[in-house]
């Protein structure tokens, strides 16, 4: 990775969007696949599809460490920015989810995760839209010809996206621990469930939010 500094400017930029698209598309397309298959039958542990797993997992790691550095490199509060968004998604999806939580979303993969609590993280991360939306838009020069409500929308919906990609990190990350007939990935962080715990939403969310901050900026 060091030496991918040794291209030119644009080249490196290209490199970073493609390495942020392929990350999408495996968030959005493979990821819940693989979920989704787990909860209708049992996903069979076979040698090929730890290998799968395991590439994929590295791949996000790969981007998501791409995007930390880029995004630190274009302004440290966008990567706060972001951070901020998936530790507020993951604690109102807790809170609502113990208060109200009834329904299980995915049972099988991730039995604590309830459709209240997605819909709290949904709530929670619209009022953090709104209120960071003012110090976040003057900084997408392309979306400046659009009508300022279309902006906030624009950034809501954005913000939403990012929410449901921080839940398919998690609920990945969850999957293969009951694949792997594990509760915890480590023992690093006690009581945390491990580092991955900390982790997985991260994933998902810093390469797509690279890819929007390099197209909109």
């Amino acid at each position: 990775m060091l030496g991918l500094w040794r291209f030119a400017q644009v080249e490196l930029l290209s490199l970073m969007c493609a390495c942020s698209f392929i990350a999408l598309l495996i968030s959005l397309l493979v990821l819940p696949f693989w979920i989704l298959r787990f909860e209708r039958e049992k996903l069979g542990v076979s040698t090929f599809l730890r290998g799968l797993f395991a590439v994929v997992f590295g791949w996000l790691m790969f981007c998501s460490w791409l995007a930390a550095v880029q995004l630190r490199a274009m302004s440290p509060w966008a990567l706060l920015a972001v951070l901020v968004l998936v530790w507020l998604a993951d604690s109102a999806a807790y809170f609502s989810g113990r208060t109200f939580g009834k329904n299980k979303l995915v049972p099988k993969t991730s039995p604590n995760k309830t459709l209240e609590g997605v819909l709290g993280e949904l709530l929670a991360i619209t009022v953090y839209a709104l209120i960071t939306a003012p110090f976040i838009l003057p900084h997408f020069k392309s979306l400046h010809a659009l009508p300022v409500p279309m902006q906030w929308g624009i950034w809501i919906a954005f913000a939403w996206l990012l929410t449901v990609l921080s839940i398919v990190g998690d609920l990945f990350e969850s999957l293969v621990k009951r694949l792997a007939d594990r509760k915890d990935s480590g023992s690093l962080l006690p009581g945390h469930g491990g580092i991955l715990d900390r982790i997985d939403s991260l994933l998902t969310t810093l390469p797509v939010a690279l890819l929007a901050a390099l197209m909109l900026i």
